[in-house]
């Protein structure tokens, strides 16, 4: 029997939560794009069990291990947006970005303000 994948789609409704955590502003300080103003996305969910060794497990339990329940909504991620207009980078981290590919495909679309924003997942 052959496996069925589902394909990202589009989030439906945007006002429905998210396995979000955290919409912030910040820094970026990693990666080519370290020290631009960015949107950081935190979803929580993830199937990794990243081990550090002396520095232990996941830095984030609550997103990952003992993830918590999604608490923003795709509107939620608009209005930070509108709240910071300088702002044109967006970082998703977790958790697994990967985990929520609605999310991630909703940058993709040209008819939204996300079409040329910088995606960087970490």
């Amino acid at each position: 029997m052959e496996k069925e994948y589902k394909k990202p789609g589009r989030i439906l409704d945007y006002n429905k939560k998210l396995p979000v955590l955290e919409v912030y502003t910040c820094i970026q300080s990693e990666g080519s794009r370290q020290g631009r103003p960015t949107v950081a996305i935190r979803v929580t969910g993830c199937t990794h069990r990243c081990w550090f060794g002396a520095g232990g497990w996941c830095d984030s339990w609550y997103t990952s291990i003992h993830p918590e329940k999604g608490i923003f909504t795709f509107n939620d991620i608009i209005k930070i947006y509108d709240e910071n207009p300088e702002i044109t980078e967006m970082m998703l981290t977790g958790g697994s970005p990967t985990m929520v590919p609605d999310l991630c495909n909703e940058n993709q679309y040209d008819n939204l303000m996300f079409y040329e924003l910088p995606l960087y997942l970490i």
